[in-house]
């Protein structure tokens, strides 16, 4: 059992059996037994949300837009399947704004409709979600596994220590731009994300994940 009382272990029993359908993003039934879940929400706690189980993976994303959204140097984002955010609070709802990405494609960013903290993100589809670390109660729990966009990072933020030891060589993890998901996410990340894709033509002919 986690001794971080903001990193619960939770059954399916104890969600709330209150559910009205703008703010669950959830089913409870894909929660499993034993995952941890963090807790959060926004600044003037009228959205509660859990997150449960690990991301796929943490981004800290550098790009100006990025800068520009969270009035900071960088934003880190917990990319995870929609599945596993539950939204608890019922005393607030979310608003949807369509922006302009790093990559320059269209996202949707979810804010508290009260005080316009931004909560999550949806990149190109609503089976996978971008939830901001900085809302979690306890956001030292997550830590970015990647730097992405780095060519509009700051001048004065030093990343040159932010490398992983494999064997006898430093791995980088810093990316001017984007990156190939097979190059860098872990096996079992990769098996998630691919069950996050639709079936289509280009899929049944063994279409990979880049």
């Amino acid at each position: 059992t986690p001794t971080n009382p903001l990193v619960q272990q939770r059954s399916i029993s104890s969600f709330p059996s209150t559910k009205p359908t703008s703010m669950i993003l959830a089913n409870t039934a894909d929660v499993n037994d034993g995952r941890p879940v963090r807790l959060g929400g926004c600044a003037c706690g009228c959205i509660r949300y859990e997150l449960c189980g690990d991301p796929m993976i943490v981004h800290a994303c550098h790009c100006k837009d990025c800068q520009r959204l969270t009035g900071s140097a960088f934003v880190i984002n917990a990319w995870t399947e929609s599945t596993n955010l539950r939204i608890l609070s019922h005393d607030g709802k979310t608003k949807k704004v369509v922006l302009k990405g790093g990559s320059g494609r269209p996202h949707t960013v979810c804010f508290c409709a009260e005080c316009s903290t931004a909560i999550y993100s949806h990149y190109q589809t609503e089976r996978s979600v971008f939830v901001r670390v900085g809302t979690l109660d306890e956001p030292s729990t997550l830590q970015p596994d990647v730097h992405i966009w780095t060519r509009s990072k700051l001048g004065w933020l030093d990343l040159k220590s932010f490398v992983c030891e494999d064997g006898e060589k430093k791995v980088p993890r810093i990316f001017e731009e984007y990156y190939n998901i097979k190059d860098v996410w872990r096996p079992e990340s990769i098996l998630r994300l691919k069950a996050l894709q639709p079936v289509t033509p280009e899929s049944q002919k063994g279409k990979k994940i880049t």
